[in-house]
């Protein structure tokens, strides 16, 4: 899973045959699946004062991206 978090940045595991470039290809996919997953789970139950991060959290749930520091679009 630390793969599909950032490709570029552990592409040294795949050049070392550590993960295989046909199970690199679907890293990406399924980090952001278990990452919704979580973000499903939990999100009913974060602590007063985290009820700003909902919009972001929406669209991160509806495949739209997460709109956080650097990203804000």
């Amino acid at each position: 899973m630390i793969y599909g978090t950032n490709p570029a940045g552990f592409a040294d595991m795949v050049d070392a045959r550590t993960l295989t470039p046909e199970r690199a290809d679907g890293c990406e996919r399924e980090m952001r699946q278990a990452a919704r997953a979580w973000l499903r789970l939990l999100l009913p139950y974060l602590a007063k004062g985290y009820e700003r991060y909902g919009k972001e959290a929406q669209r991160f749930l509806d495949g739209k991206g997460w709109v956080g520091p650097g990203n804000r679009s």
